[in-house]
């Protein structure tokens, strides 16, 4: 079964519907889709737009998922909006943390498009996941739970910067806080081919240019992005190793549990610059058009060399 697994990164989650939409142009049919933060948002997005009982027509769900963004993520104000000083201090003083950011224009646009495009009706595996804040556990659902839009507004809930999303009496954040890239759930899916888009660069690189470290808001978008690249970093590399190993020699007792799976990883080469107080629609589609056009490269690559981790996935794809 073809997969998708699709990671955290706020706006950029713009790129990664490039990279989607792309795929599902070149012909690359998904079965399976899993994401945490923003990729929740996109999973959900996608799978709401394949409802089951029907032959989904991918190439155009993927237009349609660009559209999303392009349509409804047209800037800052779309988006979040910056909270006072005077609430933030108040929130505070109450102990009711609310976040730095107002998230209101995020989930009013999220539960209008989600609930004409349903991802508790689907076609499509979904899972996507969200973290506990008080027992610490990174909990994942599918198209089956009733509060699935939640959960996916939970995941895509940046720590400190955004509020705390409670469902039932639970409070929940979001899911890159311990999963960047949800791997491994797609394997436990049955996953038999990977593709893995992310927003996350190979390396951390410097900050960007108006990073100003006396900026709480700047400081915690850096620390999250620091700790997501060594997640997923250290996921891939994982996730490669095992792979080289079961071609060496798969008698291994370390590997009795393990199974061969072409990977396909899409992300960046450098890091994608954007300022999430004062984004306008040029970025988002400056986003998308990077997401495409780094889905040829990488897909090109992969056809040219036999080697590749992506090879039996990249030559089926037309780009």
């Amino acid at each position: 079964m073809n997969a998708l697994v699709l990671s955290g990164g706020n706006i950029k989650g713009a790129y990664q519907a490039g990279i989607v939409s792309t795929l599902l142009q070149a012909g690359y049919v998904p079965q399976i889709a899993t994401g945490v933060s923003v990729g929740a948002l996109n999973a959900g997005y996608l799978a709401g737009l394949a409802p089951s009982g029907t032959a989904p027509d991918w190439p155009a769900i993927g237009r349609r998922l660009e559209a999303f963004w392009r349509e409804h993520v047209t800037g800052a104000e779309s988006f979040v909006r910056k909270r006072g000083i005077p609430a933030v201090l108040w929130s505070l003083i109450r102990k009711r943390w609310q976040g730095l950011l107002d998230t209101g224009p995020l989930g009013d646009v999220v539960r209008k498009e989600l609930a004409t495009a349903d991802p508790r009706r689907t076609s499509l595996r979904l899972r996507v996941g969200a973290v506990n804040i008080l027992t610490g556990d990174l909990v994942y659902k599918d198209s089956s739970e009733p509060r699935l839009v939640d959960y996916i507004l939970a995941s895509a809930a940046e720590p400190v910067a955004m509020p705390l999303q409670v469902i039932g009496d639970q409070p929940y954040y979001d899911g890159g806080l311990r999963d960047i890239a949800p791997l491994k759930q797609a394997i436990d899916m049955g996953a038999t081919r990977v593709v893995c888009a992310l927003c996350q660069t190979a390396g951390v690189g410097p900050v960007e240019r108006g990073f100003d470290r006396g900026d709480a808001f700047h400081l915690v978008s850096r620390v999250v992005a620091i700790t997501s690249n060594e997640i997923v970093r250290n996921d891939i590399e994982t996730f490669l190793e095992i792979n080289q190993q079961l071609l060496i020699d798969r008698s291994q007792p370390m590997l009795a549990d393990k199974r061969y799976i072409p990977i396909l990883v899409i992300r960046p080469a450098q890091p994608i610059p954007f300022d999430l107080e004062h984004f306008t629609s040029a970025d988002i589609a400056r986003m998308i058009d990077q997401g495409r056009a780094d889905t040829v490269r990488e897909v090109r690559a992969a056809q040219a060399d036999p080697g590749h981790s992506g090879h039996e996935i990249a030559r089926d794809l037309r780009v």
